[in-house]
């Protein structure tokens, strides 16, 4: 990489503008890859990335799926946390809709308490507590099981950098990940 201070100053926004495309460009292909190989992989499979010419690049690993439990009734959950224990639920005060954000809540309470409202909200303790409990097997009004698809992680071996970079200056792989083989006999 060649250091920036190199850079003339009327180069530097030419490169800033082309790696920023480039980076752009690349963050679009790695999600769009991401997705179409964790579709091909089964959860908990691993593929080596082996060049064309045997280099060995990394490999690719779709984790298993895993479960977790998720608040999904917010309301009907507050309802049976409140029933349970009154003290999950807290207020939160917050500034009254067309009231300007430059008052403060602590003036507003004591001189203007009309225009302070608030809002009763579970404690994270008590979210956190819910969803143990539903995990270890009890069931809580508001939170369901849910099946986490296994994310696909990307293991780079640590020396393949110039054997990637050179399967991109070669036209093989392009900056948007497809994979272009040569074909026998063909002009470069």
């Amino acid at each position: 990489m060649t250091d920036p201070a190199e850079f003339s100053r009327d180069l530097a926004p030419l490169g800033l503008v082309t790696v920023n495309h480039i980076a752009g460009q690349a963050k679009k292909a790695l999600a769009a890859t991401r997705e179409f190989v964790s579709g091909n992989l089964r959860p908990g499979e691993r593929i080596a990335a082996v060049a064309p010419d045997g280099t060995f690049l990394g490999h690719v690993t779709r984790k298993v799926d895993t479960t977790e439990a998720r608040v999904t009734d917010e309301a009907v959950l507050m309802g049976h946390l409140y029933a349970e224990n009154p003290d999950s639920l807290y207020d939160h005060e917050f500034i009254a809709p067309g009231v300007s954000e430059r008052q403060v809540i602590a003036v507003l309470k004591k001189y203007a308490p009309e225009m302070v409202d608030s809002e009763a909200r579970v404690h994270p303790w008590a979210v956190k507590a819910a969803l143990g409990q539903v995990m270890a097997g009890g069931s809580v009004p508001g939170i369901e099981i849910v099946t986490v698809p296994g994310t696909t992680a990307v293991y780079p071996d640590k020396a393949a950098g110039p054997a990637i970079e050179a399967l991109i200056r070669s036209g093989v792989v392009g900056i948007d990940g497809v994979v272009h083989p040569r074909i026998e006999g063909a002009q470069a």
